[in-house]
C-alpha cells in the first residue's frame, strides 16, 4: 500500500460559477431528521454492504435534503431524505458502480420495476428478492400519502425520466462511443432528476402549481435549465473522483468534462472552462426567465421558482462543504485524494461558451422573445 506520501493527489480549480442565489441554513430539525433517515435505512439489508455504507456516510445525502428544503414540513423533509438515501444507494450499486451497472437489461428491468411502484405501491411488480423493493414501496406509500395527485404525476413522470436517461446512458457506455455534445447533454438533463426534486419540492411547500404553468413552454424551459445547471455542477465537482476512478480501473464514467476533452480536445482548463461557461449562459436564461414569469405568474409558481434557485445553491454548497467526501474519497473515508475548488459567485461570471449550437437547449432563448 502507498504511503501517504506517495497517495496520488487531484487538484482540480473549477472557474467561477454564478449563482445569485444566497446560501441556506438547514432545516431546523435537520440533525434529528437525518438520525432517523440513518436508522431507516440502517435496516434494510443492503446498507451492511461495504459501498452503500461508505457512499452514505460520506455523502450526508440526508444534510443535502435538509439544505434543500429547509422550511419544508417535517412529514416531507423526513420523505426527502429517505428518498436520497434509497436513490443514491441504488444509483450506485446499480446503475452506476455496482457489479450489475454494464447488465443493461437488468438495469432497465430494475428501474422500470421501481417506476411503477412509485406510480402505484401496491402493483405487486418488485420481486422480493431485490433489495430495494421494501425501501422504494415505503417511499411510495408516503409520497402517495402526502401529494397531491398532480404533484403525484409530476414526481412519477420525473422518475421515470431519470430512469430512462440512466438506462441510456449505460446503453451509450456499453456501446463504446462517445455521444456527441448535444446528445450528452439531452441525457444528463435526465440523469440528474430534478424534474423529480421539482415534485418534491411542491410536496415540501405544500403547493401545487397550476398544470397550465408547470406545463407551459416557459417553464419547461426553466426546469430544463435548472437540469443542465445541477448536471453541468455535478461534473465539475465530482470530474476530479471520475478521472481517480478511471486511472484505477474501478470506473470509466461519461461525464461533461471528460466529454469536452476526449470528443473536442480540449486540455482540462479549456474544458472546464466551457462547462462552466455552458452552466452560466443557463444560469442567466434562468434568472431572467424566472423573473419574466413572476410578474404574470401565480403564487405557486413564484414559489416553485424561488425554491428551484435555493435547491441549486443547496446542491452546490453541499458538494463544496468539506465534510461531503463522496467527492474527495473515493472509497468513502480520509484522507482525501481529490481536493477541487470552485467560487459561487453573485454576479455574471467571465467566460463565452464557444462550443457551437446545441438543438436540444437552443430554444428555451425563444421563451425570452
Amino acid at each position: 500500500m502507498a504511503s501517504s506520501n506517495e497517495r496520488e493527489q487531484i487538484r482540480i480549480s473549477i472557474p467561477p460559477l454564478y449563482t445569485p442565489f444566497p446560501p441556506e441554513t438547514p432545516h431546523p430539525k435537520a440533525e434529528s431528521l437525518v438520525e432517523q433517515g440513518r436508522a431507516w435505512i440502517s435496516s434494510f439489508p443492503f446498507f451492511g454492504e461495504e459501498l452503500p455504507r461508505a457512499t452514505i456516510e460520506a455523502g450526508r445525502f440526508g444534510e443535502a435534503s435538509c439544505l434543500c428544503w429547509p422550511t419544508g414540513s417535517e412529514a416531507a423533509v423526513r420523505l426527502s431524505v429517505d428518498w436520497a438515501l434509497t436513490l443514491i444507494t441504488m444509483d450506485d450499486l446499480v446503475s452506476d458502480l455496482g457489479a450489475d451497472s454494464h447488465n443493461v437489461p437488468l438495469v432497465v428491468d430494475t428501474l422500470s420495476r421501481v417506476a411503477r411502484t412509485l406510480e402505484y405501491p401496491e402493483s405487486g411488480v418488485q420481486d422480493d428478492a431485490n433489495p430495494f423493493a421494501a425501501p422504494w414501496h415505503d417511499i411510495a406509500r408516503r409520497f402517495h400519502q402526502y401529494a397531491t395527485p398532480a404533484v403525484h404525476r409530476r414526481w412519477v413522470e420525473g422518475h421515470r425520466s431519470l430512469f430512462s436517461g440512466a438506462a441510456w446512458q449505460q446503453s451509450v457506455a456499453q456501446a463504446g462511443v462517445l455521444p456527441s455534445l448535444n446528445e450528452y447533454l439531452s441525457m444528463r438533463m435526465q440523469t440528474i432528476g430534478v424534474l423529480a426534486s421539482g415534485a418534491m419540492t411542491e410536496l415540501a411547500g405544500g403547493y401545487e402549481v397550476p398544470g397550465r404553468e408547470m406545463d407551459s413552454p416557459a417553464v419547461r424551459a426553466v426546469n430544463e435549465a435548472w437540469s443542465l445547471i445541477m448536471a453541468c455542477d455535478n461534473d465539475l465537482f465530482s470530474y476530479g473522483k471520475e478521472l481517480w476512478q478511471s486511472r484505477h480501473g474501478e470506473a470509466d464514467n461519461l461525464n461533461l468534462v471528460s466529454l469536452c476533452i476526449n470528443r473536442h480536445g480540449h486540455t482540462l482548463d479549456q474544458a472546464l472552462e466551457q462547462v462552466a461557461a455552458l452552466r452560466n449562459r443557463a444560469m442567466a436564461l434562468l434568472v431572467q426567465l424566472s423573473e419574466r414569469l413572476a410578474l404574470t405568474g401565480s403564487i405557486e409558481l413564484r414559489t416553485y421558482l424561488l425554491q428551484a434557485g435555493q435547491v441549486i445553491r443547496a446542491g452546490e454548497d453541499w458538494q463544496l462543504d468539506p465534510r461531503t467526501r463522496r467527492y474527495t474519497s473515493p472509497h468513502g473515508s480520509p484522507p482525501a485524494d481529490i481536493k477541487f475548488t470552485a467560487d459561487i459567485v453573485a454576479s455574471p461570471a467571465a467566460g463565452t461558451w464557444t462550443g457551437g449550437p446545441l438543438p436540444t437547449i437552443d430554444w428555451w432563448w425563444d421563451q425570452l422573445v
